[in-house]
């Protein structure tokens, strides 16, 4: 007794893809912001990537049923029937492993979308650097990359400022409240002492700025006086 094979059934799966110019104000919004640029060019993709397209007018994931087309040829009266069910399940997994396919369903490949992205962030399209690569293998010879060609600089001007340093002004006068940072940080919450951090440690905090702003002035005061050595008796 041989066992009858399961008929065949097709699932077509359909998502509108966005023109031209909704992918270059996409591009345009990506490229402006350079926490998204750089999750991208890394191969990541943003978590609120939508944003950028919300603000070109469409947005990348689909809004309702209708937006996303499926249809089968089984004949089961359900919709969507088991076989577009299991269609989402399986895309919905190539999404998680490779997010970047999402563009490709709405008409443009990573490749295409970051090389567009370098582009407008002032860089180089991949593509034309490894045409460049390939030309250097066969022997020509790369052009010169644009840039800045610096000026003479000798030994003795290293350590030189390329130009005036601000002027920087600082002030030594005796704090009007002292132990304020303290008082303001409060006691954390481990704290489980009567007395705050500020009430404990404001002598010192006040005695050390106070030694801070002498040594800053070049004041002597009796405290930082090393007592002298007394002769030995005979």
């Amino acid at each position: 007794m041989t066992g009858s094979r399961p008929t065949p059934y097709a699932v077509s799966l359909a998502l509108r893809q966005f023109d031209e110019g909704v992918w270059k104000k996409a591009v345009a919004g990506m490229a402006g912001r350079a926490q998204y640029a750089a999750e991208l060019l890394a191969g990541t993709m943003p978590q609120d990537i939508d944003a950028v397209f919300r603000a070109a007018g469409v947005s990348l994931f689909p809004r309702s049923r209708e937006e996303l087309v499926t249809n089968c040829t089984c004949p089961d009266w359900g919709d969507p029937c088991k076989h577009v069910a299991a269609t989402h399940y399986v895309l919905g997994e190539a999404l998680d492993r490779d997010p970047f396919l999402l563009f490709e369903l709405r008409g443009w490949t990573k490749a295409r979308v970051l090389d567009a992205l370098r582009a407008a962030r002032g860089g180089e399209p991949r593509t034309a650097v490894k045409r460049k690569r390939a030309a250097s293998a066969d022997g020509e010879v790369a052009p010169v990359p644009r840039g800045v060609k610096p000026g003479k600089l000798t030994r003795a001007d290293y350590d030189l400022p390329r130009k005036p340093l601000p002027a920087m002004g600082f002030s030594f006068d005796a704090p009007s409240v002292h132990g304020a940072v303290l008082r303001q940080l409060g006691s954390p919450a481990s704290w489980g002492v009567k007395d705050t951090p500020g009430d404990m440690l404001s002598s010192q905090v006040q005695a050390a700025a106070e030694g801070a702003r002498r040594i800053a002035l070049r004041e002597t005061d009796s405290r930082d006086e090393v007592p002298a050595a007394r002769k030995p008796r005979r």
